[in-house]
């Protein structure tokens, strides 16, 4: 019996209708998880950042909200850094909620868990917004918390992404997210890997892309294997449990 089912869904990368990096089909790999994730009957799906293949397109914000529009699922966006807020929020929300910032980050409860959707757009965490998370933090202290970021807020070793991109105040994050006098759980994406590593109270999880998965043993970029995967997480009977499934990449 699931109480609660939320699907993951990240680093999406959509470009040009004709465009296909790497060879991959990048509108199809998008599609086939919709199609996918459906009969999996969840009540929320995150999607969590990189939306668009390079740079930021209003274009492709609205085909992907053309296509979640057609699933039908309720849905929640936190941007990632191929992505800009007012751009992303515009297109996929129907309004600009994008604050001075340039961020959109936002708190919910869900089957009696405390959840924060975090902005690491920039590729780091405005003061304002670590402000903002000390204070669900403090008032989340009887409850279980919950992260769903882009940005793993870790390194989690893989050598490009370690070296290259990774969130860069971390440490100020761990800081704020260890206040929390129990676990906490992260759900994140960015690296391109399907992941776990833990940090004292805080146990991240980071969930593959729907483009390609990067060879997380070298130093330098080197593809893995073009399968993809969203994560399923179910919250049931006082317990949550989550796992990723796997499906063909499509390749052009």
């Amino acid at each position: 019996m699931v109480d609660f089912r939320i699907i993951q869904v990240t680093d999406i990368h959509i470009g040009r209708k004709e465009e296909y990096p790497f060879g991959v089909n990048l509108r199809a790999n998008f599609l086939n998880t919709l199609a996918d994730l459906e009969q999996m009957n969840p009540d929320l799906l995150v999607l969590t950042g990189d939306f668009c293949y390079k740079d930021p397109r209003q274009d492709v914000y609205e085909w992907i909200h053309q296509q979640l529009d057609v699933v039908g699922v309720p849905y929640e966006v936190i941007g990632g850094n191929h992505d800009d807020t007012s751009l992303m929020t515009t297109g996929l929300l129907g309004e600009n909620l994008s604050n001075e910032q340039s961020e959109y980050y936002f708190s919910d409860e869900i089957a009696g868990y405390h959840i924060l959707f975090l902005d690491t757009a920039s590729g780091a965490i405005s003061p304002e917004q670590l402000s903002w998370m000390k204070q669900e933090v403090r008032r989340s202290t009887d409850q279980q918390l919950l992260v769903f970021m882009h940005h793993p807020p870790v390194l989690a070793g893989v050598p490009h992404m370690d070296n290259g991109y990774p969130l860069q105040n971390r440490q100020e994050v761990l800081e704020v997210l260890t206040m929390h006098p129990s676990s906490v759980q992260v759900f994140c994406g960015h690296y391109h890997v399907d992941r776990s590593v833990v940090w004292q109270n805080v146990m991240v999880h980071i969930t593959p892309s729907l483009f390609m998965q990067i060879f997380p043993y070298v130093k330098d970029f080197a593809i893995d294997h073009y399968q993809i995967g969203y994560r399923v997480i179910d919250f049931a009977e006082d317990t949550i449990r989550h796992s990723v499934r796997y499906l063909p990449g499509s390749r052009y």
